[in-house]
């Protein structure tokens, strides 16, 4: 059991969020456990956003501010990371919020286990006030212990559920703070599963905690439908790095298939869907630009794990042919379920 004062580094990336960005602030601030600094980056909000953190910084000695032109979440986060001190870190988004028990239950957890990786459950708080448990499905479901590394990729291929940065407790020697992530550029999609792949690969002690401590709010028009052919390009370069930790560290053909099966059935359900924003010519272009760039290598596209009808969709996206694609778009829903 250890016995030192872990301290925490729990790090809010802001971008526009006025509205409820005081509620995230306060939700941390108040934690029953209070050895912790609160980094707060300010990625080029052009609302109040900034105002708002300046007021908490008078009135909190444990708060740090970054204020940055706009680049994006990723860069936000990574920001963040880098100026960090604590001892495990903590991702919690500005328009969300946190149970005040948190950081008291994860130290606790972390005194009994001694584990450098603690993700646990979260609810989702829908813009009517209703709740719901954002719990996965299977056999995780009510899972409380100690999970094994193949395990754990073997959910994040079942559900996105533990994709998510703002349900991890990282410790700090387990976090690529000097990774270089520009490459990735401004990630639609994905940046979480990104950049949860090295806590996987470096953790030598996983624990799940089966308590809903993270509130995930959904905001009214918080969502949108438009599918861009950056969400398809995020998609296939984060599945290129999951692929590559699956073969490192949990190389078995069960486990190779089910990722094929969900890479495939995904791309090609935003191959047909795409149509739907795209003329011929740039669809075309984005065919090209895929097959010579963005699918990962080693993966031949194969009957075994596509369906029939994936199967054929996939040859005529392939193929270029876009007009037949786009009528096979308004049927997409009932195709891909």
């Amino acid at each position: 059991m250890l016995s030192k004062k872990i301290k925490f580094s729990v790090i809010v990336p802001i971008y526009n969020v006025e509205k409820y960005l005081k509620k995230c602030i306060n939700s941390i601030i108040t934690q029953t456990y209070t050895c912790f600094e609160l980094i707060l980056v300010n990625d080029g909000s052009t609302d109040n956003c900034w105002n708002i953190c300046k007021e908490y910084y008078k009135k909190d000695s444990r708060i740090i501010l970054i204020n940055q032109e706009n680049q994006g979440l990723l860069a936000a986060r990574r920001a963040g990371i880098r100026q960090a001190k604590g001892d495990y870190l903590i991702h919690v988004d500005s328009d969300d919020y946190c149970d005040s028990t948190l950081l008291e239950k994860l130290y606790n957890k972390i005194c009994e286990t001694n584990c450098d990786l603690i993700i646990y459950d979260s609810l989702i708080v829908n813009f009517d006030g209703t709740t719901k448990r954002r719990a996965p499905l299977g056999e995780l479901n009510s899972f409380d212990g100690y999970i094994p590394k193949g395990s754990l990729i073997n959910a994040i291929l079942e559900s996105s559920v533990y994709n998510n940065l703002v349900i991890k407790c990282a410790k700090y020697t387990i976090v690529d703070v000097d990774a270089d992530y520009s490459s990735y550029g401004r990630l639609m999609m994905g940046e979480d599963l990104l950049q949860t792949i090295p806590l996987i690969e470096n953790a030598q002690c996983i624990y799940l905690l089966n308590e809903p401590l993270y509130m995930y709010c959904v905001h009214q028009g918080s969502m949108s439908n438009t599918l861009q052919k950056q969400y398809i390009y995020n998609y296939l370069l984060v599945r290129k790095r999951v692929y590559k930790m699956i073969k490192n560290y949990c190389n078995e053909p069960l486990i190779i298939q089910k990722f094929n099966k969900y890479y495939y059935h995904t791309l090609v359900k935003y191959l047909i869907k795409i149509t739907t924003a795209y003329c011929c010519k740039e669809y075309k272009n984005m065919i090209d630009d895929i097959k010579q760039n963005y699918l990962i290598e080693g993966i031949s596209a194969s009957k075994k794990y596509m369906s029939y009808v994936e199967w054929i969709c996939y040859k005529l996206a392939m193929n270029k042919q876009y007009f037949v694609c786009k009528i096979l778009a308004k049927v997409h829903y009932a195709i891909f379920k």
